[in-house]
């Protein structure tokens, strides 16, 4: 018990200083954007006009585990076409597709998804023999808070979402398999150091219902082996994580990123699980995104300077 406080103690003070370095840095470029600004034109710039929609395709390789708190890795490559549209109401973006009704400029209330991509379990790992795991779509609302804008490039997010999970191999079957609550806080920048690179840097995490947890760490008595005992499992805390992504336009319509994810499973309510292998996790992407048709009608960013979809990659 004491090694697990030290290390989520140890992981609170990085992600802290993580969060309260970037949003330092960032009120560093605001003074100094704003600084520059008013020795030239004292008006505010609004934000870059996007297109209302466009298509495109993207593609990239990738290394994550096969689930939370294993070390089982598998490396894809996937190519597939994107749709993104910025409306008012409804939005399909860098951060998936969403509705979304606006309280106030700071506060808006969306209804958003997720998911992760399958794992065959047949290949071998501690899952070996047991059923493979199916791709998970998570779809419920997600209340977004945007705390501060410490430069007109920045702004800093909370994110409190609440989603139902199910899993499915999209032609023989589709199973529930409980709610996941995943608050985080972000800072997203997409002008940092009033370069072209955009990015984001996070910090959250996780908690799950019994049947979440139970489809990444439950061992029935069938499956059950010498160094794979039966086991139970329940719902509570997952893990917690920081992400750091970036990514920079090369043309008007063609960019490039790279998205970082490292996790920490200690303490995590189902760490006695045979199938808990790890206490640590990474995940890592390289890509690009080529629009390809984009619509003539401009998308609405209201007042602000910030361009809603740079800082997604999430």
């Amino acid at each position: 018990m004491y090694r697990n406080q030290n290390l989520l103690r140890t992981f609170s003070r990085l992600a802290a200083a993580v969060v309260f370095a970037v949003i330092f840095w960032a009120s560093n470029v605001s003074a100094q954007e704003a600084s520059e600004n008013a020795a030239v034109d004292p008006t505010p710039t609004p934000a870059k006009s996007q297109a209302l929609w466009e298509v495109g395709l993207a593609g990239g390789v990738g290394s994550f585990a096969n689930y939370p708190a294993s070390d089982d890795y598998r490396v894809r490559a996937i190519p597939l076409p994107y749709f993104i549209y910025r409306g008012t109401f409804l939005r399909a973006d860098d951060e998936g597709t969403r509705l979304r009704a606006k309280f106030t400029p700071s506060v808006e209330l969306e209804f958003s998804g997720g998911g992760a991509l399958s794992s065959n379990s047949n290949s071998g790992g501690p899952r070996a023999g047991m059923p493979n795991l199916d791709y998970l779509l998570e779809l419920g609302p997600s209340l977004k808070i945007i705390a501060a804008k410490p430069s007109p490039s920045s702004r800093l997010i909370f994110d409190v979402p609440v989603r139902a999970v199910i899993s499915s191999n999209f032609y023989s079957r589709v199973d529930w398999r409980g709610v996941v609550f995943a608050p985080d806080v972000g800072i997203e920048n997409n002008k940092i150091l009033g370069t072209q690179w955009g990015g984001r840097v996070g910090v959250g995490t996780e908690f799950a219902t019994a049947r979440t947890q139970q489809y990444f760490y439950q061992v029935d008595t069938q499956y059950a082996l010498p160094d794979r005992p039966a086991y139970n499992a329940h719902g509570g805390y997952l893990g917690s994580n920081i992400e750091v992504a970036v990514y920079r336009p090369l043309t008007p319509h063609f960019r490039i990123y790279a998205y970082g994810r490292f996790d920490l499973y200690n303490g995590a309510r189902n760490e006695d699980s045979p199938l808990f292998k790890s206490d640590t996790g990474f995940g890592a992407i390289l890509g690009f995104a080529w629009s390809i048709w984009q619509s003539k009608e401009m998308a609405d960013h209201g007042n602000g300077s910030f361009t809603e979809s740079g800082g997604g990659l999430r």
